[in-house]
């Protein structure tokens, strides 16, 4: 290493700070700049803003400790490498500190030049390689991503495409052609519009997710009731022989995006429909309690297995439908995007399916400081 490494030493205790300094000094491999902080909270806001290379943690730190930190830092999304120093031998310490992220333990006890010098280089150099791991598996998985989406929209663009060129042409060969088939037409060219529309969409939301950024969100003071409602009622448009209950329960008022609430049941839904019994009906749930909502939709059918359940929510599942179209014809984003819009207003979505009981998706959101209380009966429609 030919930069200077930057190293904070967290220790309530000033003597040890001068004795690693004195040590570090000594060092003839990599030069090496020592921080010091006796503070809990400095330490811990250094680490999560990550301005050091590595971390020396004392064990002890006053009423706290080092492992507390250790794990404080990492939840806080600091990964760089952290050793952790205590006052004297511990094999039960040791392990400890390492199951909880250090990437070394050294007993002050045995403190010497070589060995603070060798710990800390080998520890910024496996957390450098382990970065670099990382970002190779990030960059495979990214081109994989990419050869997958051109694939599939390639392929899902061409359909609706070709059906509309298709009424093109016919109207261009034909322009005195029978009212009913000019409605046929216009029908077609509408519903192959309004799928890619879905397919834009669902790539957009897509991108914006794996950006990091998520799915925006713009939340108002609504009654979500209305909104399930509202969604229910195109369903049962789109889908004249199904049937779709509704049932509501509690408060509906919170502070949500109407427009994202619509497309999780919407997808939700539209993934009942495709996969459940035809003959069985789908029924969609809103509880509201005091603290939030759980919108749930129900079906009978082939119950999900197990280890299907587990990669559900991921992108590409071709077997989940997006909104209102048939499986076939999505892009196998519906249920990552309900997964991505409801973890964007703070809440979790859940599946159980049996033979039994069929299958129940829940998104489950809490409510917010602005949402308006007030009671709604309970209704079927």
């Amino acid at each position: 290493m030919t930069h200077p490494l930057r190293v904070l030493l967290v220790d309530d205790d000033e003597d040890d700070y001068v004795l690693l300094r004195s040590l570090i000094a000594k060092s003839e491999a990599v030069h090496i700049d020592l921080g010091w902080t006796a503070r809990f909270d400095d330490a811990l806001t250094s680490m999560g803003r990550r301005e050091y290379d590595a971390y020396l943690v004392d064990y002890q730190l006053g009423p706290r400790t080092g492992l507390e930190l250790l794990e404080m830092a990492i939840t806080a999304g600091c990964h760089d490498p952290v050793i952790l120093l205590t006052g004297h031998k511990d094999r039960e310490l040791d392990a400890a500190a390492l199951r909880a992220g250090a990437v070394d333990f050294i007993s002050k006890q045995e403190l010497s030049a070589p060995l603070l010098d060798r710990s800390i280089r080998y520890a910024v150099e496996r957390a450098a390689g382990a970065r670099l791991a990382a970002a190779l598996r990030e960059q495979k998985e990214t081109a994989q991503v990419r050869e997958r989406l051109l694939g599939i929209v390639g392929h899902d663009l061409r359909n609706p495409l070709a059906s509309i060129s298709t009424a093109a042409h016919v109207l261009a060969l034909d322009c005195a052609l029978p009212v009913d088939q000019r409605r046929h037409i216009g029908r077609t060219i509408l519903s192959s519009t309004e799928r890619m529309s879905r397919i834009i969409g669902d790539l957009l939301d897509f991108t914006r997710a794996r950006l990091g950024a998520g799915i925006p969100v713009d939340p108002a003071d609504i009654d979500v009731f209305d909104v399930v409602r509202s969604v229910i009622d195109e369903v049962r448009v789109a889908h004249p022989g199904r049937t779709v209950f509704v049932h509501t329960d509690g408060d509906g008022r919170v502070f949500w995006d109407p427009q994202r609430i619509g497309q999780v049941v919407s997808n939700l839904v539209g993934n009942a429909l495709a996969h459940g019994d035809a003959d069985a009906p789908v029924t969609v749930g809103v509880l509201g309690s005091e603290t939030g909502l759980t919108i749930s939709v129900h079906n009978r059918g082939t119950p999900i297995s197990a280890e299907r359940a587990t990669t559900l929510f991921d992108p590409f599942q071709r077997g989940s439908a997006d909104a209102l179209t048939p499986a076939s014809e999505g892009l196998g984003l519906g249920l990552y995007i309900v997964k991505e819009i409801v973890a964007g207003h703070g809440g979790r979505v859940t599946v159980e399916s049996s033979a039994e009981n069929g299958t129940t998706f829940a998104a489950i959101m809490p409510r917010t400081s602005k949402t308006l209380g007030r009671s709604i009966p309970s209704t079927i429609s």
